[in-house]
């Protein structure tokens, strides 16, 4: 309550009781005796209420997991302690939070959306009303699910209430604050592996980098799930006391780097923003387990590299992907192309865009002569292809670029195929 509205209040109260007690004492008589002693009992409590600090509150606030997983649910609960107890009618808790938590996050189902590019998704709100009278501790669970991605921020805890009949109405805001984290979502992958082949007629097929591994051993390094026996340098692990196995050049250059379509447009699907999202953590979490080297590039207003390492970056990455969002509206061909340059030429790049143009086909061409591969995976629904952007997944084939269109259809399955 505001100081005027405080003062207000209090003038409202002394100048009904100054009328109730000049009325006693010039009427007289037992009913208007009566009718001020009746009202003295009110007046008291009125000014108690009024003197109420709702600051005084004291407030905890428990969070049954403070990291969790897209589309996953906590349990949160508030514990609130009076210090001063007067009766209070009832007692409204609000619990307050950043915009970015209001968001419902539907699991898979959610893309059954996707060809509706403004979607409204139901705002999430955490209200409650307490009837405490004279109690002294309060207790408010309530769940969240469908937790949206991002770093969310539990701000304030907002108390409202009012004395029985309504006159004075209090309002008070707990600062405290809580931090929850939600990972991206990861979905199982089926990869099959293309034979590629030169455009020369006749000329023979490139098998996948990852088919199998020459016998040009190039190094040692450190055992990881899934290498064979028969890769164990023995001498090195005797040496190191620890198991260490053979690299082979071929291995060596099987470098991956997902790159990152982050820049915004009017036209931008946020939906299908999140799907590129999905994807790039289920390809980090697909290689994981392998000896295969995994890097990001996320293409916005500021670019953001991560080198393609084998474990050293995986947290870094699942940091930025965690709060990742479609930033200014600048030109990805363009910003693509400025990077292009400085990428070492041992990689396989997978493009994860829900927008083609004309200018981004340019890009990918050009990000071909760089590497030895580039894998596209088109994120939108197939009811809303255009001609343009069937003739651009066409072109993309021709040139030798391997195109995967993601549907909703797609998005809905539990296991997503694609080709690389």
């Amino acid at each position: 309550m505001s100081p005027a509205r405080f003062f207000l209040k209090l003038i409202q109260l002394l100048v009904l009781f100054g009328v109730l007690f000049s009325y006693a004492m010039f009427q007289g008589g037992f009913v208007s005796w009566f009718l001020f002693y009746s009202f003295v009992p009110m007046f008291i409590y009125f000014l108690l209420f009024l003197f109420y600090p709702l600051s005084t509150w004291k407030l905890k606030r428990v969070i049954s997991k403070r990291v969790q997983y897209t589309g996953g649910e906590i349990q949160v609960t508030l514990k609130l302690t009076q210090r001063f107890r007067i009766p209070i009618p009832f007692l409204i808790i609000e619990d307050c939070f950043s915009e970015s938590l209001t968001e419902n996050y539907y699991d898979k189902n959610i893309y059954q959306l996707l060809d509706e590019r403004n979607t409204t998704r139901a705002k999430r709100q955490q209200k409650n009303i307490r009837f405490p009278l004279f109690a002294k501790q309060l207790t408010y669970t309530y769940e969240m699910r469908h937790l949206p991605r991002g770093k969310h921020a539990f701000q304030a805890v907002r108390l409202k209430t009012s004395d029985f009949f309504g006159f004075i109405k209090k309002e008070y805001i707990i600062p405290l604050e809580d931090q929850l984290v939600v990972y991206p979502r990861s979905r199982k992958l089926a990869v099959k592996q293309k034979q590629r082949y030169t455009l020369e007629e006749g000329a023979s097929p490139i098998y996948s980098v990852h088919s199998s591994n020459t016998h040009v051993v190039t190094g040692v390094r450190e055992y990881m799930p899934g290498d064979k026996f028969s890769w164990v340098d023995w001498k090195t692990t005797a040496r190191k006391q620890e198991v260490m196995t053979k690299e082979f050049e071929q291995e060596k250059n099987a470098d991956e780097l997902l790159i990152m379509d982050s820049t915004y447009s009017p036209n931008s699907n946020l939906l299908a923003f999140e799907a590129c999202v999905e994807l790039i953590q289920s390809f980090i979490n697909h290689y994981s387990n392998t000896s295969v080297n995994v890097g990001l590039l996320g293409v916005g207003e500021k670019s953001v590299y991560f080198p393609p390492a084998q474990h050293g970056k995986k947290d870094a990455i699942q940091h930025y992907l965690t709060q990742v969002q479609p930033n200014a509206m600048v030109d990805f061909s363009r910003q693509l192309s400025k990077q292009v340059k400085q990428l070492p030429t041992n990689l396989v790049a997978h493009v994860f865009v829900y927008q083609l143009t004309k200018e981004r086909m340019q890009a990918f061409e050009q990000l071909r002569k760089q590497v030895k591969h580039v894998v596209v995976y088109f994120v939108k629904a197939s009811s809303k292809w255009t001609d343009n952007d069937q003739w651009l997944m066409q072109q993309c084939s021709n040139v030798g670029i391997t195109i995967n269109p993601i549907t909703k259809e797609a998005l809905q399955q539990e296991t997503i195929e694609v080709v690389i």
